[in-house]
């Protein structure tokens, strides 16, 4: 499938979605009590399928359309531009991490993974620090993608967030942050009741190389779950090789 062929359907879909009715439309305040898909869930995060890249001049449409009355096209546009790598997506999608909508204001969030603008940093971590959980769920997941102390300040806020859905990735963040402040608070949270966040602190402790986690490691090698123990395992090798 050809790049204007892709371009094309894009736009003929966000037409489309622009067209329907109102009672189709999801037009909910970012807030979970509101909406509950604001809530946390273990859902997985959209994925975008492998077709190619569209071209970086449809970029300025899909931003228009993220100021769009209806959820689902702005909630599509902010989807689509996770597909670009050029810088002329940022803002637009900075803008949109203050969507009415928190599922549209969480897509923002994962499309801005891996861009390392340092203008989508503080946003970012604003997001993360006051958003609703899915928000900040998914600004955790973009984090590891800015160091430095602020980031590594509201990842460690977020090892204490009532939800392991913000703890694990925070957690994982940690470790690709490369701060070794982080050791203390991922040793606790080796003992987090939640597995997933088991095993992105010790993941993360195995990253960071201190060895100061280590007896902690080899009590995780006693955990219940397995992809925790295999976790500390892997992170215990890598101390021992440093």
């Amino acid at each position: 499938m050809t790049s204007s062929v892709v371009t094309g359907l894009m736009l003929a879909l966000a037409g489309a979605l622009a067209g329907r009715d109102a009672r189709h439309d999801v037009r909910h305040p970012c807030a979970p009590a509101a909406d509950p898909r604001c809530a946390c869930n273990d859902n997985p995060p959209f994925v975008l399928f492998d077709t190619p890249q569209p071209s970086a001049t449809l970029i300025p449409e899909l931003a228009k359309k993220l100021n769009d009355p209806s959820d689902s096209v702005r909630l599509f546009a902010a989807r689509q531009l996770g597909r670009f790598r050029d810088a002329s997506r940022v803002m637009p999608l900075v803008g949109a991490l203050k969507d009415s909508s928190c599922v549209v204001a969480a897509a923002a969030a994962w499309s801005l993974r891996g861009s390392g603008d340092p203008r989508a940093a503080e946003p970012l971590r604003e997001a993360m620090a006051h958003g609703g959980c899915l928000l900040r769920a998914r600004a955790a997941e973009a984090l590891d993608g800015f160091p430095g102390p602020a980031s590594v300040d509201v990842a460690v806020r977020g090892l204490r967030d009532p939800f392991p859905q913000v703890r694990a990735p925070a957690a994982r963040a940690l470790g690709k942050l490369g701060d070794r402040r982080a050791v203390p608070p991922l040793i606790r949270a080796l003992a987090d009741k939640n597995k997933h966040v088991r095993q992105g602190a010790a993941e993360a402790l195995g990253r960071l190389g201190d060895s100061r986690a280590l007896p902690a490691l080899t009590r995780a090698l006693q955990d219940p779950e397995k992809h925790v123990r295999e976790a500390a395992a892997e992170a215990i090798g890598r101390l021992g090789s440093k």
